[in-house]
Formats: structure tokens, C-alpha cells, sequence
């Protein structure tokens, strides 16, 4: 696991916290003492707190994924949960004044659903105050809310939940055994998939079976290089050199005869665990979930660039972030501090999530408690270290939110598998379509 230090100038006033990640239960506790009939003083108890928290989950999944536990955890605090659907979006509930103290933010949206509404709070004093110790978190994730977010004073909007986003390469035992492949392996190169994909590729009996789909966004987002799609330091896109390197790499898999692009990225993934017909899938690791029990798979650690050995994708995690407008930010906070907490990682983690604590005994205990990860190759996510997040942008430069960078850089090389488009031009008509998002938000 990559443990470099964060170089922000914030980082050593924090490194000064050593206490560990925990939940303040005093926080909304009123210093006042009752007296019992024998005189002992006692703490009265905390105020009762409500905490309003937007997710884009549905309320099953939040209830018993962190709702349960702040009850538990929290008696004295009543959360009402909203997920964000059409007519409930944040922008609606800006718009109608009823503003979330606690919101789960995405890096590819935090800035036109955070940031841009004006609901952005620095959790720096927050953090000082309770002591929390940030150095207890993998780094990579930290830098990469403060690079996304363009925090060049070191602002902290957030704070990573367990990420779904480590990419994996799938595949399908049952489609190796028919075929007489043998199965892929840690460590393996992009190259060295090439021959596998080849004889995976066929048509039979009417079937076309393919060898490699892709969910090419994220592959391309996340490359193992940590190359930007926007040059950190001027209003174009970054090096074309290096993204022609990276649409080539991944577009030689659909040039392989029999192993075509689907539709779309939902019918790459479907085409692995629904239709059974791909024999490998490279994606994210949370897309375990989607298979089906007798869908007989594994997994190996992604395939490495050669221009950049030994390193996995980079990480786009959630965060959790407090609005400005909240009046109970220190309770927030310390609701936050529990999620976060050891204990909670560390169950979650046998559960088949991602942990963003560094922590190695929490990295071991991922899917132990996962009867779909029962027997899976489960060291292969953390087999190296993961790339670093792509650097920040200069403060002074407009900056296109992630989300509709990738929709440009996706698109683009859909075109070239799809359409025949040459690299050079696909790339060509993605900077001309950044520099016009630049351009808008410059104006803004």
C-alpha cells in the first residue's frame, strides 16, 4: 500500500493529533451537572440533535449500512435521510431551503453539487478541535479530495468513506475451462493479457464469446500513470502523448476479431455476469456484488502499464462532507468520526468494502465475512500499491468538474473503437470540447 506523506501545508499542524480515530459521544452534551439525591455530580445528558444527511443511496442501503449504527451509537441524535432522486436533488433542496447538514460527495461531482452551490465548509477546525488524527488514512485519499477540489490552501472538504473504486480484472472460470485457457495471474502486463483475450475471442454455435470487455471510463480515469485529463498548469488538455499511449493500449482488446465494444458500459459489464458470454471483465471491485451465485469467477490484480510497473489504479472514494449551513456541525463531526472509526472499517471490510484507514490488518480482513468473496483472490486489489491521484490544478486556472471530463474522454475513444476515429483526432475533438468547458467556466 502507497503510504507517502501528503505534501500539503497543512499536514504537519495535524500530524501533532495522535489520538485515534474515534467517536466524541460529549459532543451536544450541555456542560451543566445535575445532582443526585446524594450529591454526586453527573453529566446531564446531550441535547437531543437532528441531523439531516443526503446520500445518492436508497434508505435501505444507508440504514443498514451507517443508519443503524448512529442510532446505536448516538441515541440522543434523530437522522433523517434523503437520497438524491429526481425532484429531491440537492440543487432541489437548495433551492427550497432545506439544506443537509451531512452530504456523501462524489469527486467526479463535488463541484457542481457541492462546491458551485455554495455549501462547501473546511472541516480544518473541526478536525483540530477533536483531534482527529488524519494521518491514520491511506494519503492518496486525502490528496485526492484536496487535488479534485482545487484546496491549494489545503482546505479539507471531506472525508473518505470506503472506496468501491479499486479496479480488478474478472474472469469467468467456466469460459477459461470450456476453451482450454488457463486462468490469468497476479501481476500479469496489459501485454501479457493480449494472447489470452485472442483465444478467448471466438464464435460458436451462434455465441459470440468475448475475451476482454472493459469498463473503459474508469480504466482510462484511473490509469495506473495518475495522467490528468486537464494539464494541471495551463487551459488544455494534458499531455496528448500520454493519452494516445492509453487509448491505444486498451483500444488494440477491440480491434481483437470476435471481441467488439458493446453497446454501452452497463452491456460490457452485463456481458460478463449476466449473458456470460465475455471472459473477462476488468472494472471495480464493488461489481462482485452484481454476480450471480453460480456465476463461477475469480479474480487477478489489474494489468500493469509497462510504462508505469508495480501500481493498481488510482482511488475515487466518497467523502463525507458538512455543509455551511449546518448548526450542528460538531455533532455532525462526530457522527463522521464514528463511521470512520477503526471498529466500523474494520467490519465493513470483512464485509467486502474497501477500507481508507492505512491500516494492513484491515486490508487482510477484507471479504472475510463476504460469502461471495468466500475462496476469491481477494489480495489481488491490494496486490501494489495504488496510484497517486492526478496533480492539482493551478488555483488561478477554471476547472471542468471530473464528471464531465471523463464524459469527454469516454466518448472520445468510443469513437475510435466505435467509429473507425483515428487516435489523433478523437483526441483533437476532446481538447477542442475541454477548452470550451474552460471556457464556460471562466465566464462563471
Amino acid at each position: 500500500m502507497n503510504t507517502r506523506t501528503v505534501k500539503t501545508a497543512w499536514l504537519p499542524v495535524m500530524m501533532a493529533s495522535a489520538l485515534a480515530l474515534t467517536a466524541c459521544g460529549s459532543v451536544g452534551t450541555e456542560p451543566r451537572q445535575a445532582q443526585e439525591d446524594n450529591g454526586a455530580a453527573v453529566p446531564s445528558a446531550p441535547k437531543p440533535v437532528d441531523l439531516f444527511i443526503y446520500t445518492d443511496v436508497t434508505d435501505e442501503v444507508f440504514q443498514a449500512t451507517w443508519g443503524e449504527r448512529i442510532r446505536r451509537q448516538f441515541p440522543h441524535v434523530t437522522v433523517k435521510h434523503q437520497q438524491g432522486v429526481k425532484g429531491a436533488r440537492i440543487e432541489d433542496l437548495v433551492a427550497a431551503g432545506t439544506i443537509p447538514d451531512v452530504m456523501r460527495t462524489q469527486t467526479t461531482t463535488i463541484r457542481d453539487e457541492y462546491l458551485n452551490l455554495g455549501l462547501s465548509y473546511d472541516m480544518r477546525e473541526l478536525v483540530q478541535k477533536h483531534k482527529l488524527d488524519l494521518n491514520r488514512f491511506n494519503p492518496v485519499y486525502l490528496q485526492r479530495i484536496i487535488n479534485e477540489t482545487g484546496a491549494s490552501g489545503g482546505e479539507i472538504y471531506g472525508l473518505p468513506i470506503n472506496s468501491p473504486s479499486p479496479l480488478v480484472l474478472f474472469y469467468n472460470k467456466d469460459l477459461f475451462g470450456k476453451f482450454g485457457v488457463p486462468y490469468p495471474k497476479d501481476g500479469m502486463s496489459w501485454d501479457d493479457l493480449v494472447p489470452l483475450v485472442q483465444q478467448l475471442s471466438r464464435s460458436e454455435g451462434g455465441i459470440l464469446y468475448r475475451g476482454l470487455t472493459t469498463n473503459y471510463m474508469s480504466v482510462l480515469r484511473d490509469n495506473a500513470w495518475s495522467h490528468p485529463i486537464l494539464n494541471p498548469n495551463a487551459n488544455e488538455m494534458a499531455d496528448t502523448a500520454k493519452w494516445q499511449i492509453l487509448f491505444n493500449n486498451l483500444k488494440r482488446f477491440y480491434e481483437i476479431p470476435n471481441n467488439p465494444m458493446a453497446a454501452s458500459l452497463t452491456a460490457e459489464l452485463q456481458l460478463f455476469y449476466k449473458e456470460r458470454t465475455a471472459a473477462m471483465y476488468v472494472g471495480q471491485i464493488n461489481q462482485f456484488n452484481s454476480f450471480p451465485a453460480d456465476l463461477s469467477w475469480d479474480m487477478v490484480s489489474l494489468p500493469q502499464l509497462k510504462e508505469v510497473p508495480n501500481r493498481l489504479s488510482q482511488l475515487t472514494p466518497p467523502y463525507w462532507s458538512i455543509t455551511r449551513q449546518s448548526k450542528v456541525k460538531d455533532e455532525a463531526f462526530a457522527v463522521i468520526m464514528d463511521l470512520l472509526s477503526e471498529d466500523v472499517q474494520l467490519a465493513q471490510a470483512k464485509e467486502g468494502k474497501i477500507p481508507t484507514l492505512a491500516d494492513k490488518k484491515l486490508e487482510q480482513a477484507f471479504g472475510q465475512e463476504t460469502p461471495a468473496l468466500k475462496g476469491k483472490n481477494t489480495k489481488a486489489v491490494f496486490y501494489h500499491p495504488f496510484a497517486d491521484p492526478t496533480p492539482l490544478r493551478k488555483a488561478e486556472l477554471p476547472v471542468v468538474p471530473l464528471g464531465k471530463q471523463q464524459t469527454i474522454v469516454s466518448n472520445a475513444f468510443e469513437k475510435v473503437v466505435k467509429q473507425g476515429t483515428d487516435v489523433n483526432t478523437a483526441l483533437r475533438e476532446a481538447q477542442d470540447q475541454l477548452k470550451k468547458e474552460l471556457d464556460t467556466a471562466k465566464a462563471k
